[in-house]
């Protein structure tokens, strides 16, 4: 792919930079001169980059690559957008399902990387921004049934990722992914039902929440709904429904072991000060939630 060599050339007036690639390839590679990035960023800090290609559309701020630009070895910022390998494909569409999920369309794996010469770092987090990705699928997608899901490829978990379904006229629909970090990233539609929920007022509300991989059941089919939740149990749901993902800090509550269920989403809640513990250094995860009376 040709360089976009001249970023000061941003226009000043709605500040985006458009980047549009016509041609349809397995991966899309857009390289950006760290050079002529910094001078957009000084120019326009609240700027961003519109990378629009026949995969989807990538929208990113400046200002989330902009913590990282001072690391200095870098002379290009990549652009990544692509698709797995066709065993990948097939390894986590076998995985939805036995999960009785249907995967809709392909799987995209979308990247970030600083390079110089043969030398390249990968840029996982966005500095606390917000970039988005949108795709068209050709089916319609019922928002209430319809998950996107990050993967961790290196420990085989999936980890909910906050996103906006739109129907269109044609019966196709739009996704849009508001991303924290770039990874890869599935689309699902699953309709979770527990048995014991059948007659429960909370029936769809749960149903929901368990479809988008927010909560889990006690097991596939029990989802116990009268038992009292636990700070461990609160803690993992705020977690999710956030879309951060889980397991990335270390875990420092005595009473937190790095194997426990819940240790990724307590770790990550404490780290960005969404939780705290108590001055015995422990966070009695088992504690019941109570209201304030």
């Amino acid at each position: 792919m040709q360089e976009i060599d001249q970023l000061q050339k941003v226009n000043g007036s709605d500040k985006v930079l458009n980047y549009s690639i016509n041609e349809v390839e397995d991966v899309i590679l857009v390289n950006l001169p760290v050079s002529g990035l910094k001078g957009a960023i000084a120019d326009f800090p609240g700027g961003r980059m519109i990378i629009k290609s026949p995969i989807g559309s990538f929208e990113i701020p400046f200002a989330a690559v902009q913590s990282v630009l001072t690391e200095g070895f870098a002379e290009k910022l990549q652009v990544r957008i692509g698709s797995l390998l066709a065993e990948q494909e097939d390894k986590i569409n076998r995985h939805f399902k036995l999960e009785g999920a249907v995967k809709l369309g392909h799987t995209v794996k979308i990247e970030l990387l600083w390079r110089s010469g043969e030398i390249e770092k990968q840029v996982k987090g966005l500095g606390g921004s917000k970039a988005s990705f949108t795709f068209h699928l050709a089916d319609p997608a019922d928002p209430t049934t319809t998950t996107v899901l990050s993967h961790d490829i290196a420990v085989g978990k999936t980890f909910f990722v906050p996103a906006v379904v739109e129907r269109i006229e044609s019966g196709t629909s739009d996704i849009k992914l508001i991303l924290s970090e770039t990874g890869v990233f599935s689309v699902i539609s699953l309709d979770k039902i527990f048995a014991d929920m059948s007659d429960h007022w909370a029936k769809q509300e749960v149903s929901l929440l368990a479809s988008k991989h927010l909560i889990e059941g006690m097991d596939d089919l029990h989802f116990a709904p009268d038992k009292p939740i636990t700070r461990a149990q609160f803690t993992t749901l705020l977690v999710r429904a956030l879309g951060w993902k889980e397991g990335q800090e270390q875990i420092t509550f005595s009473d937190v072991k790095q194997d426990a269920w819940y240790a990724g989403a307590v770790g990550t809640a404490s780290a960005r000060g969404l939780t705290e513990g108590f001055k015995n250094g422990k966070f009695q995860p088992n504690d019941l939630i109570r209201g304030n009376r």
